[in-house]
């Protein structure tokens, strides 16, 4: 997974040029093909800002200071209303002016200083930024499990994940339990343990359970459950509670 698109949001041509030049240089550099869109009739871009236009891992080089009558940092706060993920980079003089943007819970991912347009400087900036993204979106989706679960594809992050768990009296239905919550997924619990034959930090070796080792916070062998991170509890019974406590052992985590 890498950067999808681009968007350069900016009314000064001078900028936006000098922007979309940097943007070609660094992406050269990194050998990443990326779409890159420039903005320049910037109310329609903002009137049909929606979530099917922006996908997590798009970045938005987006001036402060625009010449109608909303402000780059509308435009931030509608783009953070409907993708949370997205990579939002401010263009302004001066980096205190993105303050409100921060009152209005939209952090920047970086800022481009207009005081040092020059080439030079511009590359740098522009460069820096890229990369720092395209890393983000590696670590980010290298955490991720997706999984196709009927029609749609859902993602997960494995560190969110506490344990797969099979359904009774339904063997084409598994229960996720996460950080979070628990979802229903379609599909046996073997099709969810192909997803782990590499990942000893998920335990497999139960035949209706899969268990991620790194979140859990202790074993209670008086009351045969497991507690993780979040605290809550999963009651198995004493053998394969003596099993997952070996597994843990012999791939080196203390409880």
């Amino acid at each position: 997974m890498s950067i999808n698109k681009i968007f350069i949001i900016d009314d000064n041509f001078i900028h936006r040029d000098s922007i979309k030049k940097a943007v070609i240089q660094v992406l050269g550099d990194i050998s990443l093909t990326t779409e890159i869109e420039e903005i320049d009739n910037i109310v329609p871009f903002f009137q049909n800002i929606s979530s099917d236009s922006i996908t997590d891992t798009d970045i938005f080089f987006l001036d402060i200071d625009l010449n109608t009558y909303f402000s780059g940092i509308d435009i931030a706060v509608q783009l953070r209303e409907y993708n949370t993920r997205c990579f939002i980079v401010f263009i302004t003089s001066h980096k205190e002016k993105a303050l409100e943007a921060i009152h209005r819970g939209c952090i920047p991912f970086g800022y481009i200083t207009k005081d040092e347009f020059q080439a030079k400087n511009i590359n740098m900036q522009v460069g820096d930024i890229i990369r720092k993204a395209n890393t983000t979106i590696q670590a980010q989706f290298d955490d991720t499990l997706f999984i196709q679960n009927g029609p749609e594809v859902r993602s997960f992050m494995f560190s969110s994940i506490l344990y797969f768990e099979t359904i009774p009296n339904n063997r084409y239905s598994t229960m996720l339990w996460t950080i979070e919550g628990q979802d229903l997924l379609t599909g046996s619990i073997s099709k969810f343990k192909d997803h782990f034959a590499d990942n000893t930090d998920f335990c497999t070796i139960f035949k209706s359970f899969v268990i991620n080792i790194k979140n859990i916070k202790k074993l209670s062998l008086s009351d045969n459950e497991i507690t993780f991170i979040n605290d809550h509890t999963l009651h198995i019974g004493r053998k394969p509670l003596l099993k997952l406590k070996k597994y843990i052992q012999d791939y080196g985590e203390t409880l």
